[in-house]
């Protein structure tokens, strides 16, 4: 009987309050576990956009509307997140059973701030160093590593996980994750040259 309340006291005191955001997504983790306990463990991650109009909120960036037409990309302002969903193969007890896909990790990627057209080299510069270092493939990549640590900490130490992901996660960054007990699974084009990983000697 609250949705005709003021959000805004709520609302400020999540915000100011101490607490774990990812702990909230620990019982679907557990619950997996303990449903599941033994096979591969296999996650989605995929990246989403949250619509903002705000001037004040320093994480808004431009990005391309997932709306728009093949024929042309539309811009609009708004946050970058990274949702991380474990698979919950309920078909292996019922063939006609689905499987669901429940979120156990959703966290926000910022893109570096984008200078000027006629601002300084350096800060040109340190925007290509940013970019590099920090962008949605290099946040998958640690969000995937994150995962990992949460399943071994969780008892998972002996099962592989498989992360699920669409052709923007087909690219040199994600592929070079080399962890014994992590796959990668992506989409990739069909004009795409497949290599062996060359000798390091």
């Amino acid at each position: 009987g609250l949705q005709h309340a003021p959000w805004a006291p709520a609302y400020k005191f999540f915000a100011r309050s101490p607490w774990d955001a990812q702990a909230v997504f620990d019982p679907v983790l557990e619950h997996y576990l303990s449903m599941f306990a033994d096979g591969p463990i296999v996650s989605a991650i995929d990246d989403t956009r949250r619509r903002k109009t705000g001037k004040k909120i320093r994480q808004v960036r431009l990005g391309r509307d997932p709306m728009s037409p093949r024929y042309r990309a539309n811009l609009t302002p708004g946050l970058r997140f990274i949702n991380q969903s474990l698979i919950f193969p309920f078909y292996r007890n019922d063939p006609d059973t689905a499987p669901w896909s429940i979120p156990v990790s959703f966290t926000l990627s910022t893109p570096a701030a984008k200078p000027k057209k006629k601002a300084p080299r350096e800060l040109w510069q340190e925007y290509s160093r940013q970019a590099r270092e920090h962008n949605l493939s290099t946040d998958m990549v640690a969000r995937t590593l994150a995962l990992r640590q949460r399943l071994d900490a969780a008892g998972a130490q002996e099962r592989t996980l498989i992360q699920v992901g669409d052709g923007s996660l087909c690219n040199a960054t994600i592929m070079s994750l080399d962890h014994p007990r992590i796959a990668m699974l992506v989409r990739c084009r069909k004009d795409c040259a497949l290599r062996l990983r060359a000798d390091p000697s």
